[in-house]
């Protein structure tokens, strides 16, 4: 009995250890499969930041395609003004939208890292790296897009655009050599010690993308108090006259009075873009002095023709004139056929017909000479705003706007330095992370870095020689998106192919 008890007792040890072990290797399955979903989740968190900035480029060039066939069908100044004012916002909308995705990515990127081993932490990094390039491509294209637009229907002049595109090719060589100077900072490190200065210089990234977001909504309310106040400065949001309130806040008189003249088909203004900072313009309206005359002289004469063919009736000793001549001959005309023996009816309905045909005729003259008499009116009101207290207060506002578009300026600057310290903190950070966790060919990095630089310089040296035209500009911006386009196709192939290597890699994990 003691020996069956024994006996039981061994096998429920036995059974009881197996169910040990059972549990010990179902909890490392587990924490395995728990591992695999979590960086599967952060790699897919990674890739749909990175679709997500393809994704709103593409829908701001479809924006823009949208925007300007909508111009092209006008084709007028009102139409050419809010396509440029569209332009602009469609831009900024998608920057901000990419910047956002970016900054996503940047966090995924370090939610994998902490779950990577130190082969995942390679393939992270170059995945990452390859992302970067394809949304810095997809910026350039949108930048290109924009640009060709605004070349294309005179939005912006071809000189303006090259000395654009050559400062971007500066900032260019600029953040190329800071990168050649981190890897030459960086290459004889410690892999142990950069591990830990990769750790220090994540936290110092955190700690100045932490400013980037308040100096960014405080450009974003710096912008939109300037776009908030730029209607009224545009003639086609004040109403017609026709009827209705008016839609404008602050309305100017002089911008005011353009609106009548286009309604009234009276072109004596012209208009032009106003620089009033770096990046802020506003539209600008005077009149042509020739193209005033000539529409005053139009409409005196049309007051005056109107005013002679009415004439006036007979006063004393002074005989009618104009249609009231041809009323009283009928009137007199109407009186004899009424005495005449025998008498002719058909005479008389037809002088009485003629009678009742003046009255009309001389009612609808005096309704058309006074619409005339009040457009002289009227042109002379409107064109006196173009001078005195209304064009001394029109001159006040666009004053005002310019220190709105300077403050803007000032907003605008700091972000971008607050961002350029962010960008460089976490170049910096990849920089000594990559070194760190892979196999990193340094050289072969500086050459590649260093052949770029040469293309960046040959490019303005392109744009310089080359740019001396809209149509020179145009071509040149077309041969970019081409190019762009292909390099898009071939880095996406890339990044498709890091990704496919990660999620092997991750799916391998044991």
């Amino acid at each position: 009995m003691k020996k069956k008890l024994m006996m039981v007792a061994v096998l429920l040890g036995a059974l009881s250890l197996g169910a040990c072990v059972d549990n010990d290797e179902s909890a490392s399955v587990t924490a395995v499969r728990n591992a695999k979903a979590e960086q599967l989740k952060g790699l897919a968190a990674l890739a749909n930041a990175q679709a997500e900035a393809t994704k709103i480029t593409a829908e701001a060039e479809a924006a823009l395609k949208n925007a300007q066939a909508e111009y092209q069908k006008e084709m007028t100044e009102e139409a050419k003004q809010k396509f440029a004012v569209k332009i602009e916002q469609i831009k900024a909308e998608a920057e901000k939208a990419i910047a956002a995705a970016k900054l996503q990515a940047a966090k995924d990127q370090q939610a994998l890292l902490d779950l990577a081993d130190e082969r995942l932490r390679e393939l992270y990094g170059e995945y990452t790296g390859a992302i970067s390039v394809l949304d810095g491509l997809n910026s350039q294209k949108l930048t290109a897009t924009t640009a060709l637009a605004s070349l294309e229907n005179g939005l912006i002049s071809f000189k303006t655009q090259k000395d654009i595109d050559i400062a971007r090719q500066e900032k260019s060589i600029a953040d190329y050599n800071f990168q050649i100077g981190l890897y030459e900072k960086y290459e004889k490190v410690d892999k142990t010690e950069l591990e830990q200065k990769a750790t220090t210089l994540y936290k110092e990234w955190e700690k100045v993308n932490a400013l980037v977001g308040p100096k960014e909504t405080a450009k974003e309310h710096a912008s939109d108090a300037f776009d908030n106040s730029t209607g009224r400065f545009y003639f086609y949001n004040y109403p017609t006259g026709n009827g209705g309130e008016s839609q404008v806040e602050n309305p100017i008189k002089t911008v005011a009075s353009v609106r009548i003249f286009n309604v009234k088909g009276w072109y004596v203004y012209t208009s032009e873009s106003k620089e009033l900072s770096a990046n802020r313009s506003i539209v600008y309206y005077t009149l042509v002095a020739s193209n005033v005359e000539r529409q005053k002289q139009q409409l005196d004469n049309t007051a005056k023709n109107q005013k002679n063919y009415l004439g006036a009736p007979k006063a004393g000793e002074t005989a009618a004139t104009g249609l009231y001549a041809s009323l009283a001959t009928a009137e007199t005309n109407l009186e004899n056929a009424k005495k005449a023996e025998p008498v002719n009816q058909d005479n008389i309905d037809y002088w009485q017909g003629m009678v009742d045909q003046y009255k009309a005729d001389i009612a609808t003259a005096k309704t058309i000479l006074k619409d005339a008499e009040d457009d002289v009116k009227e042109f002379a009101a409107l064109i006196a705003t173009f001078a005195g207290d209304d064009l001394k207060a029109y001159d006040k506002a666009i004053e005002d706007q310019k220190a709105l578009a300077e403050a803007f300026e000032t907003a605008l600057k700091e972000y971008n330095d607050a961002l350029d310290t962010a960008s460089k903190a976490w170049a910096e950070y990849e920089t000594a992370n990559s070194l760190a966790n892979a196999a990193f060919d340094v050289d072969g990095a500086i050459e590649s870095l260093k052949y770029s630089i040469a293309g960046c310089e040959q490019a303005i040296n392109t744009l310089k020689t080359s740019i001396n035209s809209k149509e020179d500009a145009i071509a040149s911006k077309k041969a970019e998106l081409e190019t762009l386009k292909t390099k898009i196709e071939a880095q996406t192939a890339i990044v498709n192919n890091w990704k496919a290597q990660i999620e092997a890699a991750i799916e391998a994990q044991k």
